[in-house]
Parts: C-alpha cells; structure tokens; sequence
C-alpha cells in the first residue's frame, strides 16, 4: 500500500515542486540566452574586426597585426599555411568556435583576401572560470526558488486547507441533538461548498434511516413487552392454582420458562440496536459475583447440575448491568446444557470468568443439541456479538475438555 500524504502535505510538496520546475527552466533559459549572445556578440564583433584590418592592410600593407594575450590574427597565402596552428589552418572561410578542452571558449574568423587568407582570433580560455561561476549562480537560484516555494506553500497550506478542516469540524460536531442542518450556508460556492451539500444529503438520509431504527426499535420493544407481560402473569396465575394437574404443572413451567427466555432474547436484541449513549443502556459498576450466584441459584432449582461457584468475589465490571446479566446467564445455560450431567466450575477473577469442563461438540454434547444454536438459549454467535458489544473477549474452547474463557476488557474494570 503507498504511502498517504495529508493535504498540507501535498501542497507544500507541490509548492516544492513547481519551484524546483520553473527555477530550472529559469535557470536552463538564462543560460543558454547567454550562450547565444556571446556567440552572436563574437561573431559580428569578429566580421567588424575582420573587415577593418583588411581594409587597413590594403592602405597600409605594413600595418601591424594584432598580437595580445586575447586577440591576434595570422596572415598567409592560401597555398601556404605554415604560420598558422593547424587547428587553424584547415578552418574553411567563415567564422568558427574551437573546442579547447571542453570550453568552447576560441573565436577564429577566417576570410580569403586574393591570395591571402586572414585569420582573425579572439580567445576567451582565460576567463572560463566566468561560466563556472555562471552555473554555480544558477544552481543557487535553484536552491533559492526551492526554498522561497517551499516557503510559500508552508503558509499558504493552512489557508487553502482551512476550509476543509472547517468542514471536517462542522461534520464531526454535527451529533443529532445540535445537528446543523443549513451546512451550505457556512462555505463558498466553490468545490469544498459541493462537497458540504453532499454531506448535508448524507446527514438527511442518515437522520431518516436512524429514526426509522428508533421507531422500530421503541415500537417492538413495547408491542413484544406487552404481551409478554400477559403471558408471563398469566403463567404466574396459573401456577397458583391448585387444581392444576402435574403434566399441567410441567407444561406451566415450560412455558414459564420459555418467556423468560424470549423476554432475554428480546432484551439482547434490543441491546444491540440501541446506540451507545442511549440513557437505558449506560455501563455502572455491576457486582460480578452477585449477579453469578443468583444465576447459579436459579439454575439449581432448574436442574440437577452442579455448579461450583469460587473466586474473587469484589470483582466488578463496568457494564450496563441487564447486558452483563444476560451474557452471564447465557453462558450458564449453554455449559449446564453441554455438560451432560457434569459438574460446572465457574471461576471468577478480575480479569474475567473461567467456565469449566466446556466439552468440544460432537465429544460429550448430546446429539440433539447444535453447538452454534441452543432450543434452550442464545446462538454463540449472538453471545459473542454481545461481549464484542461490551468491550469483553470470548474464547471458545477448542479441544474437549478446555475451559471457556470470557476476559473483560482493561478499561471496564472498576
């Protein structure tokens, strides 16, 4: 995956880079244009000198050549050429740059008067160290229109990203209660303005869908309640009545039994539904052991299973207490169902709860019951949605006879 750049990163990348383009091209230009005009200059400096000495010479045939360090002239027939440096002699008519170790720096005009030929020489080796000093100049405009852009790109960055941080804070504060609903009207009508409309279009789908699943959630909450609740009293009348035969008794208290598991599947249903900060699910301080032993109790008077109940019992746990009391519950109930008899271990330490002997399916689980979904509760997937809810980790047992392992989480600890 390459690597990500934030925004500022970027224009200031870009700042950099388009410094580094047009000082080179600053650069590249001024030095070729340099180039061409000492080219240019020698060359109609040359023609001038030329024409002047061969005008002189033919007033004055005995008129002195140019002899200094820089500029100097040879004259001799055009069959004869032994005067000349032969670097010279076979330069035809016209004007010429000779290549002295890589400098470029000898003019020659050569013009053929009758039976003469002049050579007409202007050398620039002696200050070479010009054009060194040239490129060195021009690599420091380089360095310099790097900098300056840079420069600009670093101050100019917060201004051009502004408005987007702006945007990015209006979205994150934009929290249902104090939503702002008018987001366009706070930017320009220019690309991040777009993209303001866009997110004020999200927020309405987003507010639509979430009271749609607040509506939903309220009104099965209270249609399955209620006739739960008659179902659940009912129940309890019927108990009450001593005519009531045994099989009848049996039956009533399956039933029983089976709306309070309906009544803790609905509540976990609706646990998962809820958004974090709705007030009926807001962790406290829950009473680990209590809640443990009051499950252990129950199920005691349910069946015949053993359960043994040790550890540390101050352990408390930061949790909404009717989740905590459901994962524990169904927790319970799925090792008493798979235990086929055996006696359960629940430990309890303030790093989270031990359930052992958990049997791996298949090993000691009658062939009736589905290790993913129980008749007699909570599917694992389920429970293990509510501990991920809940900050806590669940390990399944992977080889028979291997506990079962629920850790809270370190910040829930209290």
């Amino acid at each position: 995956m390459r690597p990500r750049f934030t925004l500022r990163t970027r224009i200031i990348l870009a700042f950099l880079a388009f410094g580094v383009v047009l000082s080179s091209l600053f650069a590249a230009v001024a030095l070729t244009s340099m180039a061409d005009f000492e080219r240019i200059l020698m060359t109609e400096l040359l023609q001038v000198e030329t024409s002047n000495l061969i005008a002189h010479l033919h007033i004055q045939p005995s008129t002195p050549l140019p002899a200094s360090q820089r500029i100097y002239a040879y004259v001799s027939r055009v069959s004869d050429r032994h005067d000349v440096p032969a670097e010279m002699a076979g330069l035809p008519p016209g004007t010429h740059i000779l290549d002295r170790e890589g400098n470029r720096e000898t003019y020659v005009a050569v013009s053929d008067d009758g039976a003469q030929r002049l050579y007409f020489v202007i050398d620039l080796s002696d200050i070479a160290q010009r054009e060194v000093f040239l490129r060195w100049l021009m690599a420091g405009v380089i360095l310099i229109g790097t900098l300056v852009s840079g420069a600009l790109g670093l101050l100019l960055a917060g201004r051009l990203i502004a408005p987007v941080q702006r945007l990015a804070q209006w979205v994150e504060a934009s929290a249902p209660p104090r939503r702002d609903n008018r987001l366009r009207t706070h930017f320009a009508n220019d690309e991040v303005g777009a993209l303001a409309v866009a997110f004020e279009h999200y927020q309405a789908r987003l507010d639509a869908f979430l009271t749609r699943e607040r509506e939903f959630t309220a009104d099965t909450s209270h249609e399955l309640r209620s006739p739960l609740s008659v179902i659940q009293a009912s129940v309890d009348l019927l108990a009450e009545d001593p005519t009531v035969s045994l099989p009848g008794q049996r039956a009533i208290e399956r039933v029983r039994r089976r709306t309070t598991e309906l009544t803790d599947l609905l509540d976990a249903l609706l646990y998962l539904a809820r958004h974090e900060t709705d007030m009926a699910i807001v962790a406290e301080p829950v009473p680990v052991w209590a809640i443990w032993q009051h499950l252990v109790d129950e199920q005691m008077q349910a069946t015949s299973t053993s359960v043994k109940l040790h550890g540390d019992a101050s352990v408390t746990v930061l949790a909404p207490p009717r989740a905590a009391s459901l994962v524990f519950g169904q927790l319970l109930r799925r090792a008493v169902e798979l235990s086929n008899g055996a006696a359960v271990s629940v430990a309890i330490t303030s790093a989270g709860i031990e359930l052992s002997p958990w049997p791996e399916a298949g090993e000691k689980t009658p062939p009736n019951v589905d290790q993913q979904r129980s008749d007699n509760g909570f599917g694992l997937t389920l429970i293990s949605r509510l501990c991920e809810r809940l900050g806590w980790t669940v390990r399944w047992p992977q080889q028979p006879g291997e506990p079962l392992t629920l850790t809270f989480a370190d910040s829930n600890h209290a």
